[in-house]
C-alpha cells in the first residue's frame, strides 16, 4: 500500500481488520457464488474477493465523518468513528462516500468497481482485454428482469427443441426415450509398431456414487465396453458381460507422457510423439449419463432419481452421425469461431495435442447447436438483452468443449478453467446444451445464474461470520452502473468510465490529471495467469456478436503485445513486467490528487515477483506506508 503527497494518516495506514476480515474471506473463498453472486456471471482468472476490497474502500474511504443509509426508506446518516478499530462495525452497514473517484488501473473481473459502486462511489475502470471489458460492463449494467425473461423465453421456443432433439437416448430399463445428460468419449491414437487403435484410458471408472452409506463405482470394460457397478474400483474384477479379467483402477494404458497398446507386448509409444506424425486424435462415443422421466416417475429402484449409466448404442451414434451431416450442410452459415489457435505459454500444449483452430476444441455437434444458439441470441433486437444473454452464452462455454472432464466423486462435468489452463483430456466429456433436470453448466443453468447475479445487484446482501456460524444482513445500496465517456460527467451524467485500453497512457482529456481520489487495483499475477492467452477462448466465440458495435472487438485475438505480464513464449521478461507496471502506476500516480493513496493487494509465492512490484511501486514515485496479509481468492 502507497500513497502520493499526504501528509495525514488515514484508517488503513494506521489499522486494518484484519483478523475479522480473513475470517469471512476464508468462507467466501469457498463459496464465492453464494457470497457476492454477481461474481458468477462470467469466468474471470485470479478475481479478488470481495469482502477484503469492500473492507479496504472502507478503511481507506472514510474521514471524521461519513454517510451511511438506514433502512428501506434509504435516509443518510451522519456517522463518526473515534478509532480505526471501530470502523468495522460499519462493514455491515449501507456506507455512502457521496461520488468520491476511484481508479482502477487494472480492474480485470471488477472487483473494485464492484464493491465501489456497493459505496456510493464514481468509478474508473482501465483494462486492456476486451473480455474483462466486458464482463464488468454487464455486471454493472442494469438489465429488466422481465424483459430478459421474454426473450429467453423466445428463443427458447426457436431454437431449444432443435438442440434438444440431439441429447436424447432410449433407457435401457423402460425402452423409452431420455435425456442425455453427459455423453463419455475417449482419444484414441495408433500403436507406432503394429497401426492398432489404441484408446487413451488412464483407468477404467466411469463414476463413483454412495448409496446407504457404501460407496460403489461404475467400470467401463476395456473389452467390450460394457458398464458394470463394483464395490472398489482398484480391485481386480471379471466383466459380467464379457468374462474379461481386469483391474479397473490400475490397468489402464495411458499415463503421463505414455500410452501402451497391449498387442505389442507393453510397446510403449510417446502421446505427444505419436500426435505430432499422425494428427489431432479422434475421439470415440463410448458411455453416457441420462436422465429417464419415466423411471424417476414411476421410481425405478435401479437408477436414483432417474439418474444412470448406459453405453452407447447405434441409437446414440445414429443421432451423432444426424447432427454431423446437418452441421456440414449449416455450416457456412453458422456464427463459428475458426481462427488459429497462437503459439503461447498455455496454448502450447493444445497445438502439441493437434489443435489447429478454436473450432478444433468442440466436436460438430457441439458446433451446430453452439452456432444454432448463438445466431439466435444475435437476432435479438435490444442490445442490452442481447448482450446480456450473450454474456451467459460465453460462460456457458466453460463447459461445453472437448476439453471438458468429468468430476467422478460429484457426478458432474469440470469446468474447463478449474486452473489457470488448458488441458487435453485423454477421455473428453461432451455435455447438453441446452439442459435437462440434472447437470451442471447448460444454458439454462447458466441463465439462472445470471439472474440470480442481477437480482443481487438490485438486492446486496453481506455475509459475516457470527458465534462462527455465518449469518447474512440485507443491505439496499444497488449496484448500477451509468456509463459516461469521460471522467468530467462523472456525478452529472453517470457514476461509471469504463475504458478498454492500456492504462500506461490515460489521455488529460478522459481522466484529468490530479482528479482521482485513490488509486485502489490488484495487478497482473506476473507469471502466473496467462490472462489473454486464456480469454481467446471466449473472445472468438463474443467477437461474432460485437465486431460491428465495439472497436475492441474487431481484432482476430486480444491484444497481448501491451499486456503487463510475465510470458516466455511472448519474449516477456521480468524487465518488461516491471517497465509496464512502473507506466501503469506512474500514469496512475499523475491521475490522484495531492492527498490521494493509491492501495493495491498482490498475491504470489516466488519472492521475485513481490521484488518486481515493489521496484515498480518505488520507480513510479510512490512509498510504502502500511502492508497486510489479507486472504486470496484460493483460500491464501
Amino acid at each position: 500500500m502507497s500513497y502520493h503527497n499526504k501528509n495525514k494518516p488515514i484508517p488503513i495506514e494506521k489499522y486494518f481488520p484484519i483478523v475479522q476480515v480473513n475470517e469471512i474471506a476464508d468462507r467466501e473463498s469457498k463459496a464465492k457464488a453464494s457470497y457476492r453472486p454477481v461474481y458468477a456471471i462470467h469466468k474471470w482468472w485470479a478475481r479478488r474477493l470481495g469482502s477484503v476490497f469492500r473492507t479496504i474502500l472502507l478503511y481507506s474511504l472514510a474521514e471524521d465523518e461519513f454517510k451511511i443509509r438506514r433502512k428501506k426508506q434509504r435516509e443518510l446518516s451522519v456517522a463518526s468513528w473515534e478509532n480505526p478499530e471501530e470502523l468495522w462495525r460499519y462493514f455491515l452497514e449501507d456506507v455512502d462516500f457521496n461520488g468520491k473517484i476511484i481508479l482502477d488501473p487494472m480492474m480485470g473481473g471488477g472487483t473494485t468497481i464492484i464493491e465501489a459502486l456497493r459505496m456510493g462511489c464514481n468509478v474508473i475502470g482501465g483494462e486492456i482485454n476486451p473480455l474483462a471489458w466486458f464482463i464488468v460492463k454487464k455486471e454493472i449494467e442494469p438489465v429488466d428482469l422481465e424483459k430478459l425473461n421474454k426473450a429467453f423465453q423466445k428463443i427458447e421456443k426457436k431454437i431449444a427443441p432443435q438442440i434438444r432433439n440431439y441429447y436424447k437416448t432410449i433407457c435401457p430399463y423402460c425402452g423409452e426415450e431420455a435425456d442425455v445428460m453427459y455423453y463419455f468419449w475417449v482419444k484414441e491414437l495408433e500403436c507406432l509398431n503394429c497401426h492398432r487403435k489404441v484408446p487413451l484410458y488412464q483407468d477404467y471408472r466411469i463414476a463413483s456414487a454412495r448409496s446407504k452409506n457404501k460407496q460403489f463405482h461404475y467400470i467401463i470394460c476395456p473389452n467390450c465396453e460394457r458398464i458394470f457397478r463394483s464395490d472398489n474400483y482398484l480391485s481386480r474384477y471379471k466383466c459380467p458381460h464379457c468374462g474379461n479379467e481386469f483391474n479397473p483402477g490400475k490397468d489402464g494404458n495411458a499415463s503421463g507422457k505414455h500410452y501402451t497398446c497391449d498387442k505389442c507386448v507393453g510397446q510403449k509409444n510417446e502421446i505427444v510423439e505419436a500426435i505430432k506424425r499422425l494428427g489431432k486424435p479422434p475421439e470415440r462415443m463410448n458411455a453416457i449419463e441420462y436422465y429417464c422421466r419415466n423411471c424417476d416417475e414411476k421410481g425405478n429402484p435401479n437408477l436414483f432419481n432417474g439418474k444412470g449409466y448406459k453405453s452407447v448404442d447405434d441409437f446414440d451414434i445414429q443421432l451423432y452421425h444426424k447432427a454431423e451431416r446437418e452441421y456440414e450442410e449449416v455450416k457456412d452459415v453458422l456464427p463459428v469461431p475458426h481462427q488459429e489457435i497462437p503459439n503461447g505459454y498455455n496454448t502450447r500444449q493444445m497445438l502439441n495435442f493437434g489443435y489447429k483452430k478454436f473450432s478444433d476444441m468442440f466436436n460438430k455437434r457441439q458446433l451446430l447447436n453452439l452456432g444454432k444458439l448463438l445466431k439466435a441470441i444475435m437476432q435479438i433486437e435490444d442490445q442490452n438483452i442481447m448482450e446480456f444473454l450473450l454474456i451467459t452464452f460465453s460462460d456457458t462455454l466453460r463447459y461445453n468443449t472437448m476439453l471438458n472432464r468429468y468430476n467422478y466423486n460429484k457426478n458432474h462435468i469440470f469446468n474447463l478453467f478449474r486452473v489457470h489452463a488448458f488441458h487435453p483430456a485423454f477421455r473428453p466429456v461432451e455435455n447438453n446444451l441446452w439442459g435437462t433436470k440434472y447437470g451442471t453448466g447448460s444454458f439454462i443453468r447458466e441463465i439462472r445464474k445470471l439472474k440470480r447475479g442481477k437480482k443481487y445487484c438490485e438486492e446486496p446482501f453481506e455475509k459475516y461470520i457470527q458465534k462462527g456460524k455465518t449469518k447474512q444482513k440485507q443491505l439496499h445500496n444497488k449496484i448500477v452502473g451509468k456509463l459516461v465517456n469521460s471522467s468530467e460527467k462523472l456525478n452529472n451524467e453517470g457514476n461509471s468510465l469504463l475504458l478498454c485500453r492500456s492504462s500506461e497512457y490515460l489521455p488529460a482529456s478522459i481522466i484529468p490529471d490530479n482528479s482521482v481520489d485513490f488509486v485502489i487495483t490488484d495487478p497482473p499475477y506476473y507469471g502466473n495467469v496467462m490472462y489473454s492467452e486464456l480469454s481467446d477462448y471466449f473472445y472468438v466465440w463474443l467477437r461474432l456478436a460485437l465486431k460491428n458495435k465495439y472497436s475492441h472487438f474487431q481484432s482476430e485475438l486480444t491484444p497481448k503485445s501491451a499486456e503487463v505480464i510475465k510470458n516466455p513464449v511472448q519474449g516477456k521478461e521480468e524487465k518488461d513486467f516491471i517497465a509496464g507496471l512502473t507506466r501503469i502506476f506512474t500514469e496512475s500516480g499523475k491521475k490522484l490528487k495531492d492527498e490521494g493513496l493509491m492501495i493495491f493487494t498482490f498475491h504470489h509465492k516466488e519472492p521475485r515477483a513481490w521484488a518486481s512490484v515493489l521496484r515498480s511501486v518505488l520507480d513510479s514515485g510512490f512509498y510504502v506506508t502500511a502492508t497486510y496479509p489479507v486472504n486470496a481468492e484460493m483460500s491464501t
